[in-house]
């Protein structure tokens, strides 16, 4: 299978029809690009450009993080990349990020000859068949590759989403944003017949890929890795082996076959050393061991200051840079939010819902203009009457202010007048003092030719319903009898009883 079908069989799959789709005349040629590897507590950060050769490595860092991206929050762990690449001096944003291969599920399926409508429902199907999850909870992307009795399969690789949500939000809070999600290893297969396996030993475990019939036939990671100062009490050398030995050995016999090298990826200090280790069970399985770099050189990309450890890494993102292509992709496609509206309503009952929905928004407006032509009218009939409204309430503020000078019931005149009523007409009680608070407060002082005549006068005041509170404050003699009270007033009282 030449190179340019491995390019179209690489593609994520399952890509709703309203996904950005980038066709081969319009793909953007990026002049600079920003990597960012993560492995178990380690960030990998490269800036990458362009030159006629192939790609050049600007700046790189590599930083232990203090938060891990799948289960801190976003923010955190987004400020904290930021500071570093900061620290570090780049400013690039658009990014290639490599996730651990131990975030990757991945099954070999068999690809018949099928549609394309087809074959994308057969790889859904093997999809929910195959992995703990739902297609619909799955970034997936595909491998394909040929048989040498010219059957097809495929690697079918998926991490979940809510991991890739978790990170693409931590990106953003970095004010990065991602371009393509990919596997580094993936990107040293270089689409040849010819099979190969390549082993990336590094702190937290060894990744394994296998990759023959122009694509890749397997990819896991393994427990094994160095941690500490000795190699020899960290490694594990025969689980290494074992794990090859199980993998190749469940492979197609006739695509066993044309797996002749092994390549080994690891920290220098340790590369004799694991390749010491690994070389005679390795040439037992008829295949040639090598160490470095330099065996796997891909066509039309070249480095500087390649470093083994961090080469897949490297090679992903100049893949990206030279070709706008990753081998396995599983960035979340971008979705039209009308065109997945209008497939989502595209049933029967949907376009019910939907036209009642329409409905029930077209009233609602409706109602909202009718109110709002309503007001708009109150509005201006309002402005026409505000200043004649504005006068009249001048001249009612005027009225409260003044009403006390124009009361016709005449208060104090009405109380003097009771009070006269109540005294005998033949002149035996007469009135020495009398004084009014506030119109309501009565104060009397005065004399009375005997008891009886004052009694009488006491019962009537007494009884006038205008009258509360009466109160004698003092007697004194007998002929002539001087008398004190005082009482309480209630304007009005008198005609409330009457109407009672």
């Amino acid at each position: 299978m030449g190179m340019g079908a491995w390019k179209r069989d690489t593609q994520p799959i399952g890509v709703s029809k309203g996904a950005r789709k980038v066709s081969p005349t319009k793909k953007k040629k990026y002049k600079s690009i920003l990597g960012i590897g993560l492995d178990d507590g380690l960030i990998y950060a490269i800036l990458m450009r362009r030159n006629d050769s192939g790609a050049r490595v600007e700046k790189s860092i590599r930083k232990k993080l203090a938060l891990d991206p799948l289960t801190h929050e976003s923010e955190l762990v987004g400020r904290e990349i930021l500071n570093l690449l900061e620290e570090a001096g780049i400013r690039e944003n658009r990014c290639v990020v490599c996730v651990p291969l131990k975030w990757v599920l991945t099954q070999q399926i068999e690809l018949p000859q099928l549609s394309d409508e087809d074959r994308k429902n057969y790889i859904q199907l093997q999809a929910e068949r195959g992995f703990p999850f739902s297609p619909d909870d799955l970034s997936l992307s595909m491998s394909c590759f040929q048989i040498p009795n010219g059957r097809q399969n495929a690697t079918l690789a998926a991490i979940p989403t809510h991991q890739l949500r978790h990170l693409t939000n931590a990106l953003k809070a970095a004010k990065l944003r991602p371009i393509s999600i990919t596997v580094g290893i993936t990107a040293l297969q270089d689409g040849r017949s010819d099979g190969k396996v390549v082993l990336q030993v590094c702190e937290s475990g060894t990744d394994l890929c296998v990759m023959a019939g122009g694509g890749i036939v397997a990819i896991r990671r393994l427990q094994s890795g160095i941690r500490g100062e000795l190699y020899e009490n960290n490694f594990d050398v025969d689980s290494v082996i074992r794990e090859v030995r199980i993998t190749l050995g469940q492979l197609n016999s006739d695509l066993r076959n044309t797996i002749h090298d092994l390549h080994v990826l690891a920290p220098n200090d340790w590369k004799r050393e694991i390749c010491d280790g690994l070389r005679p069970a390795i040439e037992r399985m008829g295949l040639s061991l090598s160490a470095g770099s330099d065996t796997l050189r891909i066509p039309s990309i070249s480095w500087n200051g390649i470093q083994d450890e961090s080469l897949p890494f490297q090679a992903a993102l100049a893949r990206f840079l030279t070709d706008n292509a990753s081998v396995l992709e599983f960035l979340p496609p971008q979705v039209n939010p009308l065109k997945q509206l209008v497939m989502r309503m595209s049933s029967r009952g949907n376009l019910w819902i939907g036209a009642s929905a329409v409905l029930a928004a077209c009233f609602i407006i409706a109602m909202f203009i009718y109110q709002h032509v309503k007001l708009t009218r109150l509005e201006t009939r309002w402005s026409q009457m505000e200043i004649k409204v504005a006068e009249i309430e001048t001249i009612q503020q005027k009225v409260k202010n003044f009403r006390p000078w124009f009361d016709e019931s005449v208060p104090g005149l009405s109380i003097l007048r009771t009070l006269t009523q109540t005294f005998p007409e033949e002149g035996t009680v007469w009135v020495k003092m009398v004084e009014i608070r506030d119109l309501s407060r009565v104060s009397c002082s005065g004399f009375a030719r005997n008891n009886r005549d004052w009694l009488t006068m006491f019962n009537l005041l007494q009884e006038d319903p205008q009258v509360f509170d009466l109160r004698v404050q003092q007697t004194q003699g007998e002929t002539p009898m001087q008398f004190s009270l005082n009482f309480m007033w209630k304007e009005g009282a008198f005609d409330e009883s009457q109407a009672g």
